[in-house]
């Protein structure tokens, strides 16, 4: 069962952190892609805004036939231009090669809208005079300073001056290998991420499913040791009527040590119901209790009267020590409670002809009640489950130690009303129960 709840549990939270991761990632690609295209732009505009001078100009399109005039011819070029290019590498210097800036092969023209005349400021081998005429008058038209030309895959640039545009234009390959590459790295890192995260998943999820199984083990020792006393005296109400059915001929005097058996042992399992009850009830309660000032010292003391019989019985002595005049912000009957099964707790297990010690002072804001049977040690592995349900550090099980239900409802009780219980057993002192209220004046 566990470990299908830490299955479960894995799934769930990488499928959780993935999505969270994803939506991170995704905003940052947005944002990374986004990023690009601002520089390309800002790259495409520092490009253009230099050259102010054509460097070489493509006259209109003549119809097929018709001789070129002398008018039309490009004019000759200084040595140097207007911007100074060197020549290129055919010994050109009409025209300045293509500008490689940055990841970017970005090549330049002058478009004069009038006389529909086209200047080269760098030259391009990967398009042709006549594909530059169908471009440029679809970049006027667009009426966008920055773009792309999905259907010739070119990225672009205007730069407006009146009846001139500057226009810079690059592959738009090169930016959607930029947005690839960033995805790649995003996808990888995201992969790694979620690789990290599958582990530490995992050792949460063994964190996380330790109550549960803490709560299985529990309930499972929980019906152990109900089934066991239940058991016991269920088992003696059986043997004691069939005692009585096979043996008819016995007198009412003679029946009545199997009667009273019968009737000690339905007592028994009725007041380990009651417990049960009582516990769960505490348990399941979330309102707070409203608190009055208590005077422990009462308390205390008609609690240790009430248990002298019972101490008599055994040859234990109780010797109280219990300060006048002590207050704590309590319920009586919860404080009654307390008292009398840390009492009856320690009389449990002290041995016969042994002594118990009861303390109750104030020391600054908490009022201290201490009870002591030095008779009895708790091994020290047995201290932190003490106060679970059914639990007993002494594991022989008889029928006057109860029915490990007695600290529990002790615990509950403290908690409800603010109260702390602690316990320390070692071989010198024996085993000592603190409880500490909080204090209250006498009023």
């Amino acid at each position: 069962m566990t470990k299908r709840y830490r299955k479960r549990f894995v799934l769930i939270t990488m499928a959780l952190l993935g999505i969270v991761l994803l939506i991170g990632f995704s905003f940052l690609y947005i944002y990374v892609r986004t990023n690009n295209a601002h520089s390309l732009e800002n790259t495409m505009q520092q490009v253009v805004e230099p050259w102010d001078d054509p460097i070489e100009e493509m006259p209109p399109e003549k119809p097929d036939g018709d001789p070129a005039q002398d008018g039309d011819m490009p004019p000759d070029l200084p040595e140097n231009g207007p911007s100074g290019p060197a020549p290129n590498a055919d010994g050109d210097p009409r025209r300045q090669k293509q500008r490689r800036i940055g990841d970017y092969s970005i090549f330049t023209v002058f478009y004069n809208i009038p006389e529909d005349r086209i200047s080269l400021l760098t030259e391009n081998d990967g398009i042709d005079e006549s594909t530059l005429r169908e471009i440029i008058p679809k970049i006027i038209a667009s009426g966008k300073q920055f773009s792309v030309l999905k259907e010739y895959r070119l990225v672009y640039y205007v730069d407006r001056d009146g009846d001139t545009c500057r226009i810079a234009l690059t592959a738009a390959s090169t930016l959607a290998a930029n947005n690839i590459a960033t995805l790649a790295v995003l996808i990888l890192v995201y992969l790694a991420s979620m690789a990290v995260l599958l582990p530490v998943c995992i050792r949460l999820s063994a964190g996380a499913a330790k109550p549960m199984e803490n709560a299985i083990e529990m309930e499972r020792q929980f019906v152990a040791n109900i089934s066991h006393d239940l058991k016991t005296p269920i088992t003696v109400i059986l043997a004691n009527n069939s005692i009585l059915k096979s043996n008819p001929e016995l007198k009412t005097s003679e029946q009545s040590q199997w009667l009273d058996s019968t009737d000690d042992a339905a007592k028994n399992m009725m007041g380990m119901v009651e417990e049960m009850l009582e516990l769960s009830s505490l348990e399941e309660q979330t309102q707070t209790v409203p608190l009055v000032n208590v005077r422990l010292s009462s308390v205390a003391e008609k609690c240790v009267l009430q248990m002298e019989g019972l101490a008599y019985d055994r040859g234990i002595s109780i010797d109280a020590r219990i300060q006048p005049y002590i207050y704590a912000r309590a319920t009586k009957e919860h404080a009654e409670r307390i008292c009398t099964s840390l009492l009856e707790n320690a009389l449990t297990y002290e041995p016969d002809g042994g002594k118990v010690y009861v303390t109750l002072n104030r020391e600054k804001k908490k009022s201290i009640l201490t009870v002591r049977n030095p008779g009895s040690v708790i091994p020290e592995e047995d201290l932190p489950h003490i106060f679970e349900r059914f639990y007993r550090a002494d594991k022989t099980r008889n029928i006057r130690q109860g029915h490990g239900l007695g600290l529990p409802i002790v615990k509950q009780i403290t908690e409800l009303i603010g109260a702390n219980i602690d316990v320390k057993s070692e071989a010198d002192t024996g085993t000592v129960f603190t409880v500490a209220f909080e204090a209250a004046e006498n009023v």
